[in-house]
């Protein structure tokens, strides 16, 4: 009886019992192969975080001896800004210029903007062709209008310039004086009614403005300071929410800006004057069909109307 029990661990084990024991091996097994991957996985977070705070700390140190209002961890001095009208921004600018000098900083969570109250350096900076990058923020008007001659940096900015610079030559501008002395007419009559009474202009010029640039550029009639047109209130309404989003340290995320209200609305109004845009160049295309057509009909005419048209 004692040789059998001490010849029972030598014995092959049966098959039930190691088909029994298999999961638990293989467990152990896939447990002792996963260590190394969340140890890979746990010293890449750990060099992720040291490296954001490395970079962040640099950004901050740049501008420490820069004067500006008290910032906050993570928000900065955005708290200050939130839920102001732009009118009251503006005043708040310029408390800050008395306070901290005409050269000071605003902190934005971990990112700086550099405001200038006084004109000699603000002289430099735009002349100078090195500081032709512009703010991040303008990428959150890029989602709107594009990447035009407003949101384009850099070279780009420039070659984009070049191009649009001969439209505005004094000859090209003397052709439209017609319309804008007839727009002009029509806005001095609009503050006519108000004499004798304060008036706040800017909104009044915002569709004068509109008037003439859809008249000279397009080509398009819209009559916006006589009529009541929708593209005007919804630009208001996007400026509103990109202002919002400027000054608010969550909603200038993308990623944190895509959970709230403010997200599809403003997708809604893009689509709005997008359409208006739309609507522009397919009438425009429809005229040039139309007088297309009719220059064919005078060319066939004039060749008493042998169907072909004559050189020009």
């Amino acid at each position: 009886t004692v040789l059998l029990i001490l010849s029972v661990p030598v014995l092959p084990v049966p098959f039930s019992i190691s088909s029994e024991l298999s999961p638990v091996t293989s467990a152990r097994a896939s447990l002792h192969s996963a260590k190394p991957i969340m140890l890979i996985l746990v010293l890449s977070v750990i060099v992720a975080i040291a490296a954001v705070t490395i970079v962040l700390h640099f950004r901050l140190t740049q501008f420490e001896r820069i004067p500006g209002p008290p910032a906050w961890p993570l928000v900065g001095s955005s708290l200050q800004f939130m839920n102001l009208s732009p009118v009251d921004i503006f005043n708040l600018l310029r408390k800050y210029s008395k306070t901290y000098g005409k050269a000071y900083k605003i902190s934005f969570g971990y990112d700086y903007t550099l405001m200038f109250a006084k004109p000699e350096i603000a002289e430099k900076i735009l002349n100078t062709q090195s500081y032709a990058d512009k703010s991040s923020d303008y990428d959150k008007v890029a989602e709107w209008i594009g990447h035009g001659l407003l949101v384009s940096k850099g070279e780009k900015w420039f070659q984009r310039r070049k191009v649009l610079t001969p439209g505005f030559h004094f000859r090209i501008l003397e052709s439209f004086v017609r319309v804008f002395n007839e727009h002009s007419d029509v806005f001095c009559q609009k503050l006519a009614t108000f004499q004798g009474s304060e008036v706040d202009i800017f909104p009044r010029l915002k569709l004068f403005t509109l008037d003439v640039l859809c008249e000279t550029a397009l080509g398009y009639r819209c009559n916006s300071q006589t009529e009541d047109p929708a593209y005007p209130r919804a630009v208001d309404e996007i400026m509103s929410i990109l202002n919002w989003r400027f000054f608010n340290p969550f909603a200038s995320i993308d990623v944190l800006f895509r959970f709230t209200k403010q997200y599809k609305r403003f997708h809604q109004l893009i689509r709005e004057t997008h359409r208006f845009t739309l609507d522009i160049i397919n009438e425009r295309r429809r005229e040039a069909s139309r007088v297309s057509e009719v220059d064919e009909d005078e060319d066939l005419r004039d060749d008493g109307g042998c169907g072909t048209r004559k050189k020009k």
